[in-house]
């Protein structure tokens, strides 16, 4: 097997299991060849922790991938239509016996311009400065000891605007430091590592993980008592003919209880907190936007609130958190697990966001974005 490739399966592994790290597929990695020729990724889609060598990932000709975000023209067209032709050229770039329709990551071309090594990763820990008002000015402190320090990346949407600015940025902090940035904190999405080597990548994700966790906390959880199994199927039931009231279809129903989840569902400025918004991409793709915080279960009531974001052109919040119960998920078992991390994640963030100078959510353009193209 090819060293990279082993390079790039041993960190995917490393950081894919670990839900506070990702959630579900979400984050990618990637690792370039020596020659610089090539770059395998992360294909879209997969898991992290699933990763093998027979599947989960893409190689891609590095000079392709370069040329689309040095391609002037790519500046012209309009939204979808360059969207569209650069998921096209990634696809292209593609160089491998890969069988079925496995893309390369839709960030694969902003990796392109980072180390040799990149992992590129949602941890709530880190989630708590990316979407904090005064996140950036809190990440300056925490890492001003640092020669090196991390590159605050403004938001961007996902995608081509997204890798044109990190190649920008990166330019410039090359310019000014001699070297590319190695942490880079990316405002309402996440965390990049860059590095020279596997093992030091990997040094540099614990290291941010563990210093920005630091002063973090959880409102403390009394006793967790086991929801009543009348209580659970009663919700469950007012949640379900809610749905298809207004959606018409008839879906699974899936719930969740956990120590984060029951001590939101307790919390009286839990639906305060829900109502700032979706935090980031993965909170739209995964969830529809963030949960649906119910004190009562009144079921007409459910339903008009709904269809009034159908109306919108938006897709139908799958997760529903239960004023003293708990998560209710809609969707397959599969899914809905994915949601419960994303929802216990997201609930973490806006507490402590809130701690640190209020919670900074995803403006309407930036959802229209993602709810339109994807991520």
């Amino acid at each position: 097997m090819n060293k990279s490739l082993s390079e790039l399966i041993e960190i995917s592994r490393r950081v894919g299991k670990d839900p506070w790290l990702v959630q579900g597929g979400s984050g990618n990695t990637s690792v370039k060849t020596s020659d610089e020729r090539f770059m395998f990724v992360k294909a879209s889609g997969t898991s992290l922790a699933d990763m093998s060598k027979n599947k989960g990932w893409r190689r891609m000709n590095l000079a392709k991938v370069r040329g689309i975000i040095k391609d002037k023209k790519l500046a012209k067209p309009g939204l979808r239509k360059r969207e569209t032709a650069v998921a096209g050229r990634l696809l292209a770039a593609c160089e491998d016996n890969t069988k079925g329709n496995f893309r390369p990551s839709i960030e694969a071309n902003l990796h392109a311009f980072l180390d040799k090594c990149v992992i590129h990763l949602h941890p709530t820990t880190v989630g708590v400065f990316v979407n904090s008002k005064n996140g950036k000015v809190k990440i300056e402190k925490l890492f001003a000891c640092e020669m090196f320090p991390p590159l605050w990346v403004p938001y961007a949407n996902p995608g081509f605007a997204l890798a044109k600015k990190i190649a920008d940025l990166g330019s410039k902090y090359r310019k000014k430091h001699g070297q590319l940035p190695q942490i880079l904190f990316l405002e309402k999405h996440g965390l990049f590592i860059s590095a020279a080597k596997p093992g030091q990548a990997l040094r540099l994700v614990w290291k941010v993980i563990n210093r920005c966790g630091k002063k973090l906390t959880c409102p403390a959880a009394k006793k967790i008592k086991k929801p009543d199994i009348k209580a659970i199927r009663n919700a469950k039931l007012a949640i379900k003919d809610a749905f298809f009231k207004a959606t018409g279809q008839n879906q699974a129903l899936h719930f969740f209880h956990n120590n984060i989840i029951s001590v939101f569902a307790k919390k009286r400025d839990t639906g305060r907190l829900l109502k700032a918004g979706p935090l980031n991409p993965n909170e739209i793709i995964y969830c529809n936007g963030p949960a649906i915080w119910l004190e009562k279960l009144q079921e007409d009531k459910i339903a008009i609130g709904l269809k009034k974001q159908i109306a919108k052109g938006q897709k139908p919040p799958v997760a529903f958190l239960v004023k003293n119960l708990g998560l209710f998920v809609i969707g397959s078992i599969k899914s809905a697990s994915i949601v419960e991390q994303v929802v216990c994640s997201s609930l973490f963030v806006r507490y402590n966001a809130q701690r640190l100078g209020g919670i900074a959510a995803l403006t309407k353009s930036e959802q229209a974005f993602i709810q339109n193209f994807g991520a």
